[in-house]
């Protein structure tokens, strides 16, 4: 909450050359053993050397922030994928995970302070709605983007950031 606080008030940061693959496979390595304690089925591909413009520790944040929310609300087995792939100017990360079907409303307010889909729905799911508001907000901050779309029942988060 602090951290959007602070942002609301005009937060700068540095941007800088950073290596994008240190930072998603680091945390990707990293919740690994929470996929496998939650019984999920986690898979990712990082290729080496993509680096962007943007703020080291908010990228992992960044990172930590959408795999935790795709280990909390992927259904069945999880199918978690995490994908890094590059284009000529820009790096894309895109997490995938199985989901229970979402509404137009629903998906509308996503990025929403202290939006949590329907409780009655998600008794084992704790959480208090920043997660993707702050995980937006970073996104703002690297002069990136951040959309989500659903096909049918599987859930994406797009990150796209300028490369270096």
């Amino acid at each position: 909450m602090l951290f959007l606080t602070k942002n609301d008030s005009g937060l700068q940061v540095n941007l800088e050359k950073v290596n994008f693959s240190d930072c998603v496979g680091t945390t990707a390595l990293s919740c690994d053993a929470m996929f496998y304690e939650n019984g999920k089925t986690f898979s990712y591909n990082v290729p080496l050397d993509v680096n962007v413009y943007g703020n080291k520790q908010q990228l992992q944040q960044l990172t930590t922030i959408l795999l935790d929310n795709a280990n909390k609300y992927s259904t069945g087995v999880g199918n978690i994928d995490l994908q890094l792939q590059t284009t000529d100017r820009y790096a894309q990360l895109t997490i995938s995970n199985d989901s229970a079907p979402l509404t137009n409303e629903q998906l509308s307010r996503m990025f929403d302070r202290f939006y949590t889909l329907d409780s009655s729905h998600n008794k084992k799911i704790s959480g208090n709605g920043l997660g993707l508001a702050i995980a937006k907000s970073l996104m703002e901050l690297q002069n990136g983007t951040l959309q989500i779309t659903v096909d049918g029942d599987l859930f994406k988060v797009v990150l796209t950031l300028r490369k270096s």
